[in-house]
Order: structure tokens, then sequence, then C-alpha cells
């Protein structure tokens, strides 16, 4: 097991090197170790209790904004528990597995799960927080309802599975807690599912001032609720644009090929006019969209989340507000989804009928401040449609209140008997100041 101190020679290396994206906060932790065992976890486990340190655990370092990443305490980097083992429909992966190296694998094999967006996801981070992945909506809505076991290390340092038999308060707060999950996950038990072999998408791009008439568009399609389609509207800029524009993304996941484009095309019917792209539907694979992923880790980034019920509206708010974004880099993302009440057995307890993320990219250290500004700014324009926030890309550190919106009232009151149960001691702590349940 790798372990490394403040001021150790390859400390500050390791320290940058585990955070995604290029903006590497100016927080250290005491010691950072790297098992790579579940052995190894359980012997960091107990060296913190002997050390008394706080523990703050990491996947790939995926999140917007590095919650893993705390002065103080012990940073447990589980990047390096990167197994995979498929047996039938279930998935044995270490938490972390990339979303690319999971779906890779299990295409290989007729079989698919909702990974992340971006190929560089982690399943350790990702379910923990529900998991909004490929065609979630249409496959049990967050990814963490197919998590049907997980091997962990409590925060005494004893290792058991946890499942809806097993601890099951513990596995209830396992499926949504996010970074209040208390304790160190070295192996979920997934439920895969079979491989869409049908994939396919329909692309058209519209100015700006088009965002009123697609936002009604696509929100009236999204109540309707289409089986395996995806309706995505994003604000970006394209290269070598002069201004944002609005591109609407339909997607469908399944195995029916004329029938998902009969689907498409049956939602473009009353499309508003003027688009320009593909209106006929072209054949898709998970690659090609994980290559087509809208962020990167190159450059600088700031984001924020919201549910709402009010997509349309909210839709409106984002589109003129992307007209003041500080950076050509920016995009807004809004998934236009239907009405759905999710099951009780998880801590993954906030959804709505459209979900809005708007990042912030650039990258000249000098316009950190505009953008985390204008980023914030965003929220508070939304702050009137807003029903609850996502915990795996909402600005909890800038804005710790808007940790306790990521859950239900019941979900956030359980949390903290759950934590209050599992761990006394607090060995596991928010990762703001005033973030308990």
């Amino acid at each position: 097991m790798k372990r490394l101190a403040r001021g150790e020679p390859g400390y500050e290396e390791a320290r940058r090197a585990g955070i995604w994206q290029s903006y590497k906060p100016e927080r250290y932790p005491a010691l950072i170790l790297r098992p790579e065992s579940a052995a190894d976890v359980q012997q960091a486990v107990r060296e913190a209790i002997r050390l008394d340190l706080p523990i703050a655990v990491k996947g790939a370092g995926h999140n917007y904004t590095s919650t893993y990443l705390r002065e103080g305490g012990m940073q447990l980097d589980l990047s390096g528990l990167a197994d995979i083992a498929i047996e039938g429909e279930t998935a044995r992966v270490g938490p972390g597995v990339r979303s690319g190296e999971l779906s890779a694998a299990l295409g290989a094999v007729g079989r698919t799960f909702p990974t992340g967006h971006h190929s560089s996801v982690a399943m350790g981070g990702y379910l923990l927080g529900g998991g909004m992945g490929w065609n979630g909506e249409n496959r049990g809505q967050f990814a963490c309802f197919h998590v049907e076991a997980l091997d962990v290390v409590m925060a005494d340092g004893e290792a058991a599975t946890i499942s809806a038999d097993c601890h099951p308060d513990l596995f209830w707060a396992a499926r949504g807690a996010g970074p209040l999950f208390c304790a160190a996950v070295t192996r979920f038990h997934l439920r895969s599912l079979p491989l869409p072999s049908a994939v396919q998408g329909v692309r058209l791009a519209y100015p700006l001032e088009a965002a009123g008439l697609l936002s009604g568009w696509l929100e009236a399609k999204g109540r309707q609720g289409w089986p395996d389609v995806e309706l995505i509207l994003m604000y970006m800029t394209p290269l070598g644009a002069p201004a944002p524009c609005c591109v609407a993304l339909l997607i469908y996941h399944g195995s029916d090929a004329e029938g998902g484009a009969a689907a498409l095309g049956e939602i473009l019917a009353d499309a508003p006019a003027g688009g320009e792209g593909a209106s006929v539907p072209f054949p898709l694979t998970y690659p090609a969209l994980y290559a087509e992923s809208l962020t990167g880790e190159a450059r600088r980034t700031g984001a924020d989340t919201i549910w709402t019920d009010q997509g349309a509206e909210a839709s409106r708010i984002l589109a003129l507000a992307m007209s003041g974004a500080p950076s050509p880099g920016t995009v807004g993302i809004v998934n236009f989804r239907r009405p759905a009440a999710l099951p009780a057995d998880a801590a993954c307890s906030m959804a709505g009928e459209a979900f809005l993320q708007w990042i912030g990219q650039w990258t000249d250290p000098a316009a950190d401040a505009e953008n985390f500004a204008w980023v914030a700014g965003v929220a508070d324009l939304l702050e009137p449609v807003t029903k609850g926030c996502y915990v795996n890309e909402t600005d909890i550190v800038r804005r710790p209140e808007r940790l306790a919106r990521c859950f239900s009232e019941s979900a956030w009151r359980r949390l903290g008997e759950v934590r209050g149960k599992y761990d006394p001691e607090g060995r596991f702590p928010a990762p703001v100041p005033d973030g308990r349940p």
C-alpha cells in the first residue's frame, strides 16, 4: 500500500494527480493512502483509528468540487481497487473501475450497465451518490438501484458484506448517501442488463433564441414518457462559433432498430422548425457517446445542478444565463424526464421532471473567481424553480447548505440516524463543516 505524508517526496504530485480537472484546490490531507486490496483498506482504517484521523474516501477523483480533498486527516484513495469479475448477470467491480472500462467489459459479453456520462467516472463515488448514467431514467432512474450488495470496511475497521438482508440500514445509505456514506467500499455487486444492439440518435442545432420553443417541446415529450429514449437539451458554444447555441439530442437505447427509428421520428414530428443537423436517426455506440463528452480533464471546472418540476421555465432561465457565461467552454445540460416516484429502500430520494446541470470550463487561473461566481449566480437565478439538487455534481463545498437539498426530508433524517449508529465517532465525517444530517 502506498503511503505518503504531507511534506514527503511525491506527496504533492500524488495530491494533484488525484484531482480529475486542472483546477487544484488548496486543501492538503495529512496522509494519502492508496490501498491495493481490501485487506489494505482495513489496515488503513485501523491506522486512522490509531492516529485518531478523520477519513475522506476518494475514487477516481472525478467530482467537480473535489469533496474528497480535505485539509488534514487521511485521504483514502481507492482508485487502485479496479478489478472486474463478470459472472452471468452479476458484475463485481472495485470502486476504482471507470465507466468506460466497465462498459467495455460488459459489452464484450452482451451486457451493459447505466454507467456515468464520462468514461473516466469511477464506480465508487458515482454509485454511492445515486448514479445518473446513460439511459438511467429508463433503467430504474438511478444506477444505485442495480447495486445488490457491497463489500465494505466499516468505521471500526471490520469488513462486512452489506445487502438488503445484512446491515440493511447501512445498505440503504450506500445507495445514494454520496459523501455522507460512513464506510469504505471495496467492491460493488451489480446487476447488469442486456446490451442494447440498436442505439441510435438524432442531433439538431438551433440558435440560442430558440431555447423557449425547444424547452416547451421537450418538456411535453418528457411528460409523455418514451421507453428507452433520452431527451437532452444542451447549451454550448461549438468550436469556432461566436456565441452559444441549443442542441437537441435524442437517443434511443434499445435493440429494435426499426421501432427506435419510428419512436424518434414520432417525437420529431412536431419539433420546432429551423434545426440544423441529422434529423434521420444515426447509429451510436457507448464508446462514441463517451468520445463526445462535453467536459475534459485539461480545463478548470466549476459546476452545479438542480432538480425541478418546471423544466421548460428552468431551461429558459439557464439559456438566458448562458448568454452571459464568461467562458466559451461553458455548457448547460437539461434532461427532460417523465414524472416518477423513487423506491423508498435507498437514500437516493431526490428527483424531478427535469435535471439541469451547468458547467463552467476555462483554462486561465486568473478567470477562476469570475467563472465560479457565474456558476453560483445561475443557482441563484434558478432558485424559484428548484426542487432539489444532485449530490454527485452539486457544489456543496462553496455552498454547503445545498447538501441537505440532495435528499428528501425523511432520508436526510434517516441518514443522521444511520451515521450515528455505524460511525458514532465520526471517522467518516461530512465533507463540509455544517453538512451533518
